[in-house]
């Protein structure tokens, strides 16, 4: 069995796991400004359906980086691994076999 993160009636701990999000959102956003550095072909594979990052974050991302694909799984959630393993199992095999790390490896 898996024991809870915090037992219930735990406020201090429940009050650093809030403290501990807030710290990482400001990390995200801050690490967030580095990312159009990166040199590299990027492919972000974003679910249609997910109520939890919504469609314009996918776009957001998309636009961050200067070499980006962005492709979205119809008919899936939260997880595409679960959902939608065979589309996205594709995407990935063709991304990498279209990257220029492949090409050079003559594949």
């Amino acid at each position: 069995m898996v024991a809870p993160v915090a037992p219930p009636g735990d406020p201090p701990r429940c009050a650093q796991l809030a403290g501990d999000t807030r710290r990482g959102k400001r990390d995200l956003i801050a690490a967030t400004s580095v990312l159009p550095s990166f040199d590299h072909p990027v492919l972000i594979v974003w679910a249609s359906e997910d109520r939890i990052m919504p469609r314009r974050h996918g776009r957001r991302l998309a636009d961050v980086f200067p070499d980006s694909q962005l492709v979205e799984i119809a008919d899936s959630y939260t997880l595409i691994p679960e959902d939608q393993p065979a589309q996205l199992t594709s995407h990935l095999r063709q991304f990498i076999t279209e990257s220029p790390a492949a090409a050079m490896r003559g594949g």
